[in-house]
């Protein structure tokens, strides 16, 4: 497998806007966000630049007003193998974006991500961070503590 270089993966946890770090953030040659990021308003905690939208057509998915130039779709296997048949549709209508053309990560590669953890339902963040590691020769992380006070910024 060839893979890139560096990427940054943004986390949605509350830790990110303790510091002032956004040009350094944007400074990546790759920037990705999870699910229901939010940039306006924080461009000085966590930059602007976002290279990647990772999500994991939530159904409570909102969709960033200005889109990236990649969407990467992460959905469980076991939703997967239900939704095979009308995949493309399902996306495109928890995505609310018609004409896109997301990537969306295939069964074979979201199990062997599973099977790494040992669970087959694992967080957005989480699939991101494996997949990452499988596609960048080197994957950091910021602001994964969500899950800690359960406070999005």
């Amino acid at each position: 497998m060839n893979k890139k270089n560096t990427i940054l993966i943004i986390g949605n946890g509350s830790s990110v806007l303790n510091h002032d770090i956004g040009q350094t953030i944007d400074s990546y040659p790759v920037v990705a966000r999870i699910n229901n990021y939010k940039i306006n308003g924080y461009e000085k905690k966590i930059g602007s630049k976002t290279d990647i939208w990772f999500n994991g057509a939530n159904s409570k998915l909102k969709t960033p007003k200005k889109i990236p130039k990649k969407t990467i779709v992460l959905i469980p296997s076991s939703i997967l193998a239900k939704k095979k048949n009308y995949l493309n549709e399902y996306v495109e209508r928890r995505l609310k974006i018609k004409n896109l053309a997301p990537t969306i990560v295939n069964i074979n590669d979201i199990k062997k991500i599973e099977k790494t953890i040992d669970s087959e339902r694992l967080t957005t963040g989480l699939y991101s961070i494996l997949w990452a590691l499988e596609n960048y020769n080197e994957v950091v992380i910021h602001g994964f503590d969500f899950f800690i006070d359960s406070k999005g910024h």
